[in-house]
């Protein structure tokens, strides 16, 4: 059975992306994943940066950093499978 690896990756990790992307992807705090090896790379400073922010049970969602994180994971997963092709 293979594992799948998920790592928390620095800004400077070049397996995470070229030179010319690899800000503009931390940015957006889009997830690499590299399916053929089993992989996702985790930017962790975008993961400090939603865990600093402050979030309100007054305001719209997220209220929290669990769902900041939550809804962000959901979508990168989505976003990934929805633009994966097999042929």
């Amino acid at each position: 059975m293979d594992v799948f690896q998920i790592r928390f990756i620095g800004d400077n990790d070049p397996s995470y992306g070229d030179n010319n992307n690899r800000a503009g992807m931390i940015r957006q705090g889009k997830v690499a994943f590299r399916t053929c090896f089993h992989l996702a790379l985790i930017p962790a400073s975008y993961v400090i940066q939603l865990a600093n922010q402050a979030y309100s049970t007054t305001e719209s969602q997220p209220i929290s950093f669990r769902d900041a994180f939550d809804h962000w994971m959901l979508c990168e997963t989505l976003n990934a499978i929805g633009n994966h092709t097999v042929m």
